[in-house]
């Protein structure tokens, strides 16, 4: 059955006045009169007046959700749009399972340091944030640090070699994260090995974990491998060279990753190739998925892929509806707004902002490049680092709100926590928490 909640980019227990707004909004964007001689809108305006002719009509609405909860898995929808209270306030590197984004809780409007942590060596991996607010993080060091939520270490697990995979934290509170060892750790909350998988290459991807508890994550052997929570192997893919990109993962089971071989695949939920699309560059940028499903991912090329992951467009699926160009590589992975905005990073420098369209809406300038992906809080706020060693606040509108300058290169990804308080790791060998303006 058709997804008309997908389709109205909402989720099932989103109210009419929800629907409505949803509705009005891509009326709008993809109406045949704003948009003559494209079959694409006509063909998607069609699907949103079919979607809001039901969904704004209660009984219609009412029958058409027996049949949708019996045939979908709710616990991964809720999973993919984000909602993931019950395990963390930002348990994994882009925040969900789709990789989005988006923050609950709205940044500080002026930045105020709360504490810094010194890890003692370069901090390149992202922050994840635990439903106590913990924080979990790796260092170049080769020490995974859990640090409470006012600056104090909670516990540190060492290992042989650089972290840079960012911490996922699991339904039950265990954190995995990869090691340039080779390895994919579980930990349980009180930092205890509980097991590991062992790769013959380094780990750089970050791990992903999705609704039934299975663990993703690609190594540099170039496997994309999903692990059981127990630890055994559910199943292996291969792709073509190494995998530095971290996976995501869509609410029907498929798995979108990159690869160094300049492709991106989409796997099964049994470990199969579905589709690949190539690249002219090797993809070290993580994928993202939108609520319509349509996948987003930056290439070494520099150019921001949109690519159809489904069959219900005219142009099928597996197929780039466009592609964005910057002026270098793009390895900062995509961030998804509410009004569907999606926000990147360039070696060039600039953050942009793109319609689902593939139209730049406006790009900030930094002082260097940015590999940091950005978060989005809930007022349009973006937050993202840069090599020029600066944490960037830029309004939806593409105005900068405010700077923090660290004393190394910002490499890290932010994590948004309780309060709104912003967590990024810095190459000055410091974690930093930046909230809001103190009250006097």
């Amino acid at each position: 059955m058709k997804n008309y909640y997908e389709i109205l980019q909402e989720s099932p227990d989103a109210t009419f006045h929800d629907i409505k707004r949803s509705y009005r909004a891509l009326a709008n964007e993809w109406h045949p009169d704003r948009n003559p001689g494209d079959a694409e809108a006509a063909h998607r305006m069609s699907l949103i007046n079919e979607a809001y002719a039901v969904l704004s009509d209660e009984k219609l609405r009412a029958k058409y959700d027996v049949e949708f909860k019996s045939n979908h898995f709710v616990e991964a929808q809720t999973w993919h749009m984000g909602e993931t209270e019950g395990v963390g306030l930002w348990p994994m590197f882009g925040r969900d399972a789709s990789r989005m984004r988006r923050g609950s809780h709205p940044g500080p409007e002026k930045p105020v340091k709360k504490w810094t942590f010194n890890a003692q060596s370069k901090v390149r991996s992202s922050p994840a944030v635990g439903p106590d607010g913990t924080i979990y993080v790796g260092t170049d060091g080769g020490h995974l640090l859990a640090i409470r939520p006012y600056g104090a270490r909670k516990w540190e697990f060492k290992v042989g070699a650089p972290i840079r995979s960012s911490p996922a934290i699991g339904l039950d509170g265990s954190i995995y994260f990869g090691c340039f060892d080779g390895t994919l750790y579980a930990l349980d909350p009180d930092g205890n090995k509980k097991w590991e998988v062992y790769t013959k290459e380094e780990i750089h991807a970050s791990p992903l974990v999705g609704p039934d508890g299975v663990i993703y994550f690609g190594s540099g052997e170039g496997k994309v491998y999903a692990i059981n929570p127990d630890g055994s192997k559910k199943w292996e893919f291969k792709t073509g060279w190494r995998v530095r990109s971290s996976p995501a993962l869509y609410e029907d089971g498929t798995v979108f990753v990159g690869g160094l071989d300049r492709k991106l695949y989409a796997i099964s939920p049994d470990g199969n190739k579905e589709w690949e699309v190539r690249t002219r560059e090797g993809v070290h940028s993580s994928p993202t998925v939108s609520k319509d499903g349509t996948v987003y991912v930056g290439s070494n090329d520099g150019r921001l892929y949109a690519v159809n992951p489904k069959s219900w467009l005219p142009i099928g699926k597996g197929k780039v509806r466009w592609a964005f160009q910057t002026g270098r590589a793009i390895r900062s992975s995509p961030a998804i707004a509410e009004d569907g905005t999606i926000y990147f990073g360039s070696y060039d420098q600039k953050l942009y902002a793109v319609t689902p369209r593939g139209r730049e809406r406006w790009s900030f300038a930094t002082g260097g490049m940015i590999e940091s992906s950005p978060a989005v809080c809930p007022d349009g706020t973006v937050v993202f680092g840069s090599l020029d060693g600066k944490l960037y606040a830029v309004s939806s509108t593409g105005r900068l709100k405010w700077e923090f300058e660290t004393e190394g290169s910002v490499e890290s990804s932010p994590a948004v926590g309780a309060g709104g308080t912003i967590y990024v790791g810095s190459n000055d060998g410091r974690i930093y928490a930046i909230g809001g303006v103190e009250q006097a």
